[in-house]
């Protein structure tokens, strides 16, 4: 059977028109090059090892590690980072969401792989790039074991299964390639070590220096003022680089009630003068907004009178 139709065959089955299988995760290569977003140097280079390790022939033959593990504080772009060097590089991309390894009935984990295996099949017959799995907050799914949730026959048939994915290397291109796997999370200390023993996974710590962390939240703030952002960062250093995305969000929010009082919902004037805007960095306007973010933080209102 050609890989045309084993696409076919596959698009069938999950009741969709022929060539069109596809995952709810996943990413063109070339589809995500956010401009504003800059990989750090040693994630980009982890990601890209892990990939070319298994890619290449001489060095897939020595069968590498089969998971990638970036594993850091929340906030700091590990899954961004990811999904930007796979599109600046040519790598497909598949991102799984722990919630998508669990089910209401018994061995979803397990079928949740195989559907991902079929999914990669087909993508890759129709493709013929490289292809990435990213299992996203990983740390969160039944294969860890939380105090927030029970770990239960279904935790260790996934746990059962990824060891055997890694070992025996399933879960391949249409063209014969062991497809490479990257995890991220906060905290893995809850998995099981026979999961993540040396020879299954390696381990890269993600964790941005002063001078790399300006550097993004420059290129998130869209400036060339490296002072005003370096003041910004310095004041704020403990806060992750989803903050200062926050940050950018609040100081739109102020500016589009402005023009929407003066222009209503005319679009092109609103857009005419936002471009006008860019490259701006009001740093006095953001530290403000900065001592009033944890006003927008979820609260419990309830009992309250």
């Amino acid at each position: 059977m050609n890989s045309a139709s084993v696409n076919d065959l596959v698009a069938l089955s999950v009741g969709k028109k022929p060539g069109a299988v596809t995952h709810p995760g996943y990413q063109r290569a070339g589809s995500y090059d956010r401009l504003e977003m800059k990989a750090p140097e040693g994630l980009g280079l982890f990601v890209l090892r892990h990939i070319t390790r298994h890619y290449a022939p001489s060095l897939a033959a020595q069968r590498p590690p089969r998971f990638a593990v970036i594993h850091g504080p929340p906030g700091e772009g590990k899954t961004e980072s990811v999904r930007v060097t796979c599109s600046r590089h040519g790598v497909d991309l598949i991102i799984v969401a722990a919630s998508e390894l669990a089910g209401e009935t018994e061995n979803a984990g397990p079928a949740a792989l195989a559907r991902l295996g079929e999914a990669v099949h087909a993508i890759t017959a129709r493709e013929k790039r490289p292809i990435l799995v990213l299992l996203d907050d990983f740390d969160l799914s039944i294969a860890a074991r939380l105090d927030s949730t029970e770990y239960t026959v279904d935790s260790q048939l996934l746990t059962g299964a990824l060891q055997h994915l890694a070992d025996t290397g399933t879960l391949r291109t249409v063209q014969g390639y062991a497809v490479p796997i990257v995890m991220t999370g906060n905290n893995f200390s809850p998995m099981r070590s026979s999961l993540l023993r040396p020879g299954r996974a390696v381990f890269f710590e993600h964790a941005l220096g002063f001078d790399e962390k300006c550097e993004i939240v420059g290129k998130i703030l869209g400036t060339t003022d490296i002072k005003a952002v370096r003041g910004l960062v310095s004041a704020y250093r403990k806060e992750p680089i989803a903050f200062f995305v926050e940050l950018r969000s609040h100081a739109l929010d102020e500016d589009l009630d402005l023009l929407i009082t003066q222009h209503g919902l005319s679009i092109g004037a609103i857009e005419s003068q936002l471009n006008g805007l860019r490259g701006t960095v009001d740093v006095v306007r953001l530290q403000r907004l900065a001592a009033t973010a944890s006003t927008g933080r979820p609260k419990n209102y309830l009992g309250r009178r």
